[in-house]
């Protein structure tokens, strides 16, 4: 049974709006932006060009990615932490904020821990172009694909605007667009 939720009308009036557009092509080195509404880009994104060091969690090297400011600084890095389950994590001035954790061989449930507090249960219900997340403090995040599936929009709910929850999940968007 598809599961669904529908943003609350409070959710829709104040809730933060964003946008994720990946370049079109496809492979380890893609990039996208964050912006939000209207055209206002404010973070972007792009595979790391060197390839990290052999280990056991990431047999394969593949490449980090890494969040950029407006100002092209770097914001925060998603490395891979373990093979199985596909766990990565999140790195901000050389200390871990966050992981995330791939929770369905299907690629379409992942689980969002965002230091200190807030964990995330977020959905992508198979054929189905609205996704949803619940955090264990009730907060909500929606998505759902915009024009193609190299572009979502994205409605945090009041209580859940957090720039590391955005970079999870547009780190989640990238690898469901990269294994399409």
């Amino acid at each position: 049974m598809t599961e669904s939720i529908q943003p609350t009308s409070e959710e829709l009036e104040h809730g933060a709006k964003y946008g994720f557009r990946i370049a079109m092509r496809r492979g380890e080195h893609s990039s996208g932006e964050i912006w939000r509404e209207p055209d206002e880009v404010g973070w972007r994104y792009c595979s790391s060009p060197t390839r990290p060091a052999f280990s056991r969690g990431n047999p394969f090297r593949k490449s980090d990615t890494v969040f950029f400011d407006s100002e092209g600084s770097p914001v925060l890095v998603v490395r891979r932490l373990r093979f199985s389950p596909p766990t990565f994590e999140m790195v901000e001035q050389g200390a871990t904020v966050g992981r995330i954790t791939l929770r369905s061989i299907l690629r379409n449930r992942y689980r969002i821990e965002i230091a200190p507090d807030q964990d995330w249960d977020f959905r992508m219900p198979l054929f189905s172009s609205a996704f949803f997340g619940v955090a264990t403090s009730g907060a909500r995040v929606f998505a759902r694909v915009a024009t193609n599936l190299s572009q979502w929009l994205v409605l945090a709910g009041p209580s859940a605007d957090h720039a590391r929850l955005v970079f999870a999940l547009a780190f989640i968007h990238n690898r469901a667009w990269n294994s399409g």
